[in-house]
């Protein structure tokens, strides 16, 4: 539950200014230059999760809707990042990808446009 409550923090406050800055540049086009914290944040869940740290309804329950958002948003980026990195390919945003395997897919986010609304959301959280 410890663990739990300090990556919420994490989430809800420390990250915030990351998280807005993530909507902008995802409105704007840029999500390049931004992204890596968010998706640093997302892989040291997934490493949780695949060493059981971290039980699997309790990221779904906190994070899945989140995560889906930015792996949509982010994998093009991911991706490219992977291949540039041959020597450890494999291990470039790993524990994000094996997230991803469980976590594809949400309801709430089916469109471009749902997608849009999700960064806009990201974009306006408050101070």
């Amino acid at each position: 539950m410890q663990l739990w409550h300090s990556l919420r923090q994490e989430f809800d406050h420390t990250l915030k200014s990351e998280r807005r800055a993530c909507g902008l540049a995802f409105e704007k086009g840029g999500l390049d230059s931004q992204y890596e914290n968010m998706m640093n944040f997302f892989d040291t869940l997934g490493f949780l999760v695949r060493t059981r740290r971290l039980d699997d309804d309790v990221f779904a329950e906190s994070w899945s809707y989140y995560f889906v958002g930015y792996f949509k948003a982010c994998k093009p980026l991911m991706d490219k990042d992977r291949a540039t990195d041959q020597e450890s390919r494999i291990k470039v945003w790993q524990d994000v990808y094996d997230l991803a395997r469980e976590y594809h897919d949400d309801p709430f986010l089916q469109t471009s446009q749902d997608l849009k609304d999700f960064f806009e959301d990201e974009r306006d959280l408050p101070q």
